[in-house]
């Protein structure tokens, strides 16, 4: 499966490009990426979590905590309870939706199409403006989404020791 599709004499990124390009983006940056625990639970089958902790350039921002939820269900929103230590800052959230249909093509992130000018953007921000909540509030992921969020001002070294 290529990340870049023909259509109609023009390459074109398919969604595995966008998970990928988020995942550059949000996750890894620039500067050490840390796995830690599971940060989130769910009961409902079909949803994957992943937390990472990305140590800051400059003491004075704090870390930056960042998760995914994966919701592979077509039918079922899900709900998650998010607890970061120390986290006080407005957490910044990316959800990339696909079409619930079989077969159906086409998705969006933050309700936007994106296109190769996105990649080109220069951040994130820029090219998808994030939907801000709470810091430790619910986490809401619609059926067939992959949420990223990022929640600075953390503590990686706390945040492991959890």
């Amino acid at each position: 499966y290529a990340l870049l599709g023909r259509q109609n004499s023009s390459w074109q990124p398919r969604s595995d490009f966008w998970v990928a390009w988020l995942f550059r983006h949000l996750i890894l940056g620039k500067g050490e990426t840390a796995v830690l625990a599971q940060r989130a639970a769910s009961e409902q089958p079909g949803v994957l979590t992943f937390a990472f902790c990305r140590k800051s350039e400059t003491a004075s921002e704090g870390d930056l905590g960042a998760l995914v939820v994966v919701n592979l269900s077509r039918q079922r929103p899900t709900s998650l309870s998010l607890t970061w230590g120390g986290g006080k800052l407005p957490r910044k959230e990316w959800v990339l939706t696909g079409s619930v249909e079989r077969g159906a093509r086409g998705m969006r992130i933050n309700g936007v199409k994106p296109g190769w000018e996105a990649s080109t953007a220069g951040t994130v921000d820029s090219a998808f403006p994030p939907r801000m909540a709470a810091a430790n509030s619910k986490v809401d992921v619609g059926p067939a989404s992959i949420l990223f969020a990022q929640q600075p001002g953390l503590r990686c070294a706390a945040l492991a020791q959890e």
